[in-house]
């Protein structure tokens, strides 16, 4: 992943550099399709496919989707007594 990322964002940031000084809606376009392909694959590549990502919020998640019958005690905690 890291490989192919320095080679993409060096594109796009060249992109930027050449356009900056063109009017043209075309340069405009190419460096907004630009981004979001990087977007695109920064998104992909480094959360959506991440194994580690996965597991994380599968873990976190977890919890949010049992049934109140469970046995495990529950995250939130209920203070019956006001607090002076």
């Amino acid at each position: 992943m890291d490989l192919t990322l320095l080679p993409i964002c060096g594109m796009v940031w060249a992109l930027c550099l050449l356009g900056a000084n063109e009017r043209s809606s075309i340069w405009q376009y190419a460096i907004s399709a630009s981004v979001a392909i990087l977007s695109l694959y920064i998104a992909l590549g480094y959360c959506v496919l991440n194994q580690r990502v996965k597991e994380s919020l599968y873990i976190r998640a977890g919890g949010l989707f049992r049934s109140r019958t469970d046995n495990q005690p529950s995250n939130i905690s209920v203070c019956t007594h006001p607090t002076n």
